[in-house]
């Protein structure tokens, strides 16, 4: 698959330019926790948009 073989030639370039640096437990934990919040956040507004797009969807009266 292409893009698996250029996200795997990114990564070794990264590694040789030394870009990639291995997160200690915490600050990985609190990184994952954010963005799962943040995610989480996307999901809600995501949801509302969408349930607001039926109601309006509901109210169009179609006519022939």
């Amino acid at each position: 698959m292409q893009d698996t073989n250029e996200l795997k030639q990114l990564m070794e370039r990264f590694r040789q330019e030394d870009r990639i640096q291995p997160l200690d437990p915490e600050v990985a934990q609190e990184a994952t926790r954010q963005m799962n919040m943040q995610m989480e956040e996307v999901r809600r507004e995501y949801r509302r948009r969408e349930r607001e797009s039926q109601i309006n969807a509901a109210k169009v009266v179609l006519t022939a």
